[in-house]
């Protein structure tokens, strides 16, 4: 009854034009990139200018290593404690009293 009493049909538009205006995020994003960008390319420039290359001896074992500036190698070896045998056998002869009283 009340669509009866309305007559005005109006014509909708469904046409969307193309979006030419950009959002403020797609413009943050494309700034932050391009300053991305550039600190990039300013760093392999001044890595390019840069002619000291030093050798590492990451892939040597620590074994093979060469002196350190003490004049001691770099090499792991066991540290020697000169009368650690003769503590600890005055220690378990220690403990051993104090259990007895």
């Amino acid at each position: 009854k009340f669509q009866k009493q309305c007559t005005f049909k109006p014509a909708i538009n469904t046409y969307k034009p193309p979006r030419v205006q950009k959002t403020d995020a797609e413009r943050k994003r494309e700034r932050e990139a391009r300053i991305a960008e550039e600190r990039q390319r300013r760093e392999l420039e001044e890595l390019n200018e840069c002619s000291f290359q030093p050798r590492t001896n990451h892939d040597v074992p620590r074994e093979a290593r060469p002196m350190a500036r003490t004049g001691r190698s770099t090499a792991v070896k066991p540290v020697v404690v000169r009368g650690l045998a003769r503590h600890l056998e005055l220690k378990r002869h220690a403990n051993k009293l104090a259990e007895e009283h």
